[in-house]
């Protein structure tokens, strides 16, 4: 993909898997698109989402707790960006009435959280199933995995397999990871243009 070129090339601007996601995010992004936090935690990636100034922005978490810390950090940064939030499974979205540009996932279990509290492979394909006849054409979604613990292994594994069967002819469909065991990495599908 020329966009992954674009950003791979300022490899000098991140440091992490979120820096390079959201380098990623803003050659997307387009000011007014509208964008789902699928797995919003502490709201780092929503409030990264609210930076490229998108139009709305639909936050979801089964956490109650994430979803009152992602408003606590909204509520912090000035933004004409209409903000919605749902607590519950990320399996299932709420009515949308916009064309989705965007759906981020940041999978595992709430930093500071209950770690015992995680996402599992079977609802988050479940959701990226959902999720990828939701993205409007040319839009992407956005998955960052984490190895580190058991659960999240098993998650990466069994996604990169399920992934890796999307038709070409209709999903870009890469895999970016640090060559260091158990670090994290970002998985993207971008939706094809008709």
């Amino acid at each position: 993909m020329y966009i992954i070129s674009q950003v791979q090339s300022k490899f000098s601007l991140f440091q992490s898997h979120l820096d390079f996601a959201h380098l990623l995010w803003s050659h997307f992004i387009i000011p007014g698109d509208w964008a789902i936090d699928a797995t919003c935690g502490n709201g780092h990636d929503s409030c990264a989402l609210l930076r490229l100034k998108v139009g709305g922005l639909i936050c979801i978490d089964i956490q109650e707790v994430a979803i009152e810390k992602t408003k606590k950090n909204l509520t912090s940064q000035s933004s004409q960006t209409e903000i919605f939030y749902h607590c519950g499974c990320h399996s299932s979205f709420p009515l949308l009435s916009h064309p989705i540009k965007l759906i981020a996932y940041n999978l595992g279990y709430l930093p500071g959280g209950n770690k015992k509290i995680t996402t599992h492979f079977e609802t988050t394909l479940q959701s990226i199933q959902n999720a990828c006849s939701l993205l409007t054409p040319g839009g992407i979604i956005s998955i960052t995995c984490y190895p580190g613990h058991p659960q999240g292994l098993e998650e990466k594994r069994r996604l990169l397999d399920e992934l890796s069967h999307l038709n070409p002819m209709e999903w870009n469909v890469s895999h970016h990871e640090w060559l260091k065991n158990f670090c994290p990495s970002v998985l993207i599908l971008q939706k094809k243009r008709d």
